[in-house]
């Protein structure tokens, strides 16, 4: 689940956080604590649930987003979480849609064993998503989020208020598109496989533990960079 201003907004963080890079900061200094540790699950879904938030934190970083904390520790609602502000500039929202998405991505891969750098991957609606996406068309803008598929699609109608469904599903085809380029660069697949090993190992991370991982896979990176090196564009 990403990120902490939006919908549910689980960290209590205000949607001001995102407004400057000032107030995402101030975030940390709120002394916001994480989740306390609960029982253990199941490895290979503690595993997918660590790569789900691990490709939040990451591309959240790559975005220029400050972190408060990631955790794998569930909770009521959700079996992890990225706490994190992000300053609006532009493409704010082409990457938020990016970010929204990847989580599940990741997740959804490292589950099934899948390394994108060597096998070539697609993501399609399927019957559930376009329900969602028909849902939230016909009551919009949707505030209260339930998943990063529903914060994605609120994205792309903020950005085109006037997307009619069709159009709001083409752009989230393409985003979905970009999401699995993403995935395959390099250095960001190795940046979220060393933040997941972390998280994994010891449950919660802040952005200082996550920063450095981050660096030493991309140096350098910015998520938007990424975006038009790969020669990926929305189009919203």
């Amino acid at each position: 689940m990403s990120p902490c201003e939006h919908c549910r907004r689980p960290c209590g963080a205000s949607a001001d956080a995102a407004n400057s890079e000032t107030a995402a900061r101030a975030v940390l200094a709120d002394g916001i604590n994480p989740p306390q540790a609960k029982p253990s699950e199941d490895s290979a879904a503690r595993w997918g649930t660590a790569m789900h938030e691990a490709a939040h934190a990451v591309l959240a970083i790559l975005a220029g987003g400050v972190i408060d904390y990631a955790t794998i520790i569930p909770s009521e609602g959700y079996r992890g979480i990225v706490c994190w502000g992000q300053a609006k500039r532009p493409g704010y929202l082409e990457t938020r849609i990016i970010i929204s998405l990847a989580g599940e991505a990741a997740g959804d891969l490292a589950q099934k064993g899948i390394d994108p750098i060597v096998t070539p991957i697609r993501f399609t609606c399927e019957e559930t998503s376009r329900a969602i996406l028909t849902g939230l068309m016909k009551h919009k803008p949707h505030k209260t989020c339930e998943n990063d598929f529903c914060e994605a699609v609120n994205y792309i109608i903020e950005r085109r208020p006037d997307a009619t469904l069709g159009s709001a599903r083409g752009d989230l085809v393409r985003a979905q598109d970009a999401v699995c380029t993403i995935l395959r660069d390099p250095g960001v697949w190795g940046a979220i496989n060393g933040v997941a090993r972390k998280l994994f190992g010891q449950s919660t991370c802040s952005d200082s533990e996550i920063r450095p991982i981050v660096a030493e896979h991309a140096p350098g990176a910015d998520l938007l960079t990424l975006m038009r090196r790969h020669r990926l564009s929305l189009r919203l």
